[in-house]
């Protein structure tokens, strides 16, 4: 018996006294893993594991992006409309972005394909648009025609800007992707 309990403490001790060299770096064992701690200490968020979840437009941060440059596309948006899926459509361009708010044919669904076919539209018409990004949500839809219609009524573009800019962040959370 005394030998079972000598053999058993002898056991616990050795298994516990080596189990600080099993932690993974950047667990617990802090004091022993110091030789690489700053690496990316330098090269901000983006490289951190978490994922690059507060940049968007070119490195800008999110909350930052206000577009200057906002202007409706009544050409884009009417080579979107003579899409077979697409009963209308408004198109708002911003630097080299352009935003679509479409509404579908009914039964139609915004498939990755269908994005694919109204960016192309898009891109028939104005070259300049690198990145499209499309929603068919109604409240979006309703806004951009909104944005449009102040447009054209030459409302001052700073306050649509900061505007449209907030809806953007609304509409597309992490960022349009």
């Amino acid at each position: 018996m005394k030998y079972a309990v000598i053999l058993s403490s002898i056991m616990a001790l050795f298994i516990t006294g080596c189990s600080t060299n099993d932690n993974g770096e950047g667990r617990n064992n802090i004091a022993r893993n110091t030789s690489n701690v700053n690496e990316r200490v330098d090269q901000g968020p983006r490289y951190l594991d978490v994922g690059n979840r507060d940049e968007l437009y070119g490195g800008m941060r999110r909350e930052d992006y206000r577009p200057e440059d906002v202007r409706h596309a009544d050409d884009a948006a009417n080579q979107v409309e003579e899409l077979k899926e697409v009963k209308h459509a408004v198109v708002i361009m911003t630097d080299n972005n352009a935003y679509v708010g479409a509404t579908l044919i009914k039964g139609t669904r915004l498939t990755k394909r269908l994005e694919e076919k109204i960016a192309s539209a898009i891109r028939k018409e104005n070259e300049m648009a690198e990145h499209v990004y499309t929603s068919t949500n109604p409240d979006f839809v309703d806004r951009m025609d909104g944005y449009v219609n102040d447009l054209k009524n030459d409302r001052p573009v700073r306050g649509l800007a900061d505007e449209f800019g907030e809806t953007v962040r609304d509409v597309y959370p992490g960022g349009p992707s």
